[in-house]
């Protein structure tokens, strides 16, 4: 009976010392599991402290402290004494000076001839009015070059259409107006195309191009501007549609997205004036193409529309919606870009920020 107990509190014990076994191993597993969180955690907030902080330039800085110099490697050399070489006298001589392509005589402006206008003014010589003009001949002139700007750079263009009638008749003919981009549009399409450049590739809003119009002396409203604009970008689209055609070609795909605001928001109880939340979806071509896809959403859906036709790879950040259609789709390989050991470090991922590093198709920031 004794050897029965004895035999029971040995098994019990035996399987206590299991479980804290288990328990002391499973410990030590969390607590290496905390240390790589922890170090993981370390390099992104040493990575965002430098990019908020830190020297913006782009060089990489290698710092070992244990790498010897090579001059160690091998042993002083002797110092040979420096060979004299030969002087030869060259006589003094003049040099004419060089001028810069494009910039005549010596007045330092740059410009091109063929393409910039330029407009001649002749200046009276007091010598070619006076009573000994006869004495004088000329035999060349001197050119002084000036940078000017007109007060306005539009015009006001009015074709003159003459009105026929012939003899012995009462019916009169007119030649119809030219055609127009925009039918009986007062807007001619230098007037269309000079605006979108102004806007589109100069920032400048259309409310200071109607500033300008105004100080013109041009009197048109800004929703004239606006609906020239959107009417303008209607013509575009089968332009855009062949550079999104031409990226969904590409082997690799660089793909990101940027809020923004735009429209009014018509939700219950919104604010006077607030602006509804928009996404930007900028695609960047392996050939240099870029087309930006504006959409109210920030979902899955908007990737999966845009890469339908798409087959290879797709470089973008840690952000899961690409992640989520990647893993749909065998057809498309995801790629992220490397930000030192880390790729995850940049998620969760914060949209909009111009300090963090955007995706850039370079082969050495791949990890698949």
């Amino acid at each position: 009976m004794l050897e029965t107990e004895k035999l029971q509190r040995f098994d019990q014990l035996l399987v206590l010392v299991q479980e804290q076994a288990a328990m002391v191993q499973a410990q030590q597993k969390h607590n290496e599991e905390l240390v790589l969180e922890n170090k993981k955690l370390q390099r992104q907030i040493a990575w965002f402290q430098r990019q908020l902080f830190g020297r913006k330039s782009e060089k990489r800085e290698f710092d070992l402290p244990l790498q010897e110099d090579l001059k160690g490697l091998f042993d002083p050399l002797e110092e040979l004494p420096e060979p004299k070489a030969d002087r030869v006298e060259v006589p003094a001589h003049t040099r004419k000076k060089k001028l810069h392509p494009g910039t005549p005589a010596d007045s330092g402006l740059r410009f091109d001839a063929s393409q910039v206008p330029m407009k001649d003014i002749l200046l009276s010589c007091p010598e070619l009015d006076g009573p000994d003009s006869g004495q004088y001949e000329i035999i060349r002139y001197e050119h002084t070059y000036r940078l000017a700007m007109h007060r306005s750079s539009y015009e006001v263009l009015r074709f003159m259409r003459p009105v026929l009638k012939r003899k012995g008749s009462d019916t009169l003919i007119t030649p119809p107006a030219p055609d127009n981009v925009f039918g009986k549009s007062f807007a001619d399409v230098s007037f269309v195309a000079g605006m979108l450049v102004d806007k589109f590739i100069y920032h400048q809003p259309l409310y200071r191009q109607h500033q300008k119009l105004k100080a013109s002396y041009i009197e048109i409203s800004r929703a004239t501007l606006t609906h020239l604009t959107e009417k303008a970008a209607l013509l575009l689209e089968p332009v855009a549609k062949a550079v999104l055609d031409s990226i969904l070609q590409s082997a690799l795909i660089a793909m990101d997205e940027t809020p923004s605001k735009a429209g009014r928001t018509k939700k219950a109880g919104a604010k006077h004036g607030k602006m509804r939340q928009g996404w930007f979806w900028p695609l960047y071509g392996d050939k240099g193409e870029i087309y930006f896809h504006f959409s109210p959403s920030r979902g899955t859906e908007v990737v999966r529309c845009l890469l339908e036709n798409f087959s290879g790879t797709l470089l973008s950040d840690g952000y899961s919606a690409y992640a989520s259609y990647t893993e749909q789709n065998e057809s498309v390989t995801h790629a992220l870009f490397r930000v030192e050991e880390d790729v995850t470090a940049l998620n969760p991922h914060r949209p909009g920020r111009a300090q963090l590093t955007h995706p850039v198709p370079h082969n050495y920031c791949f990890a698949a």
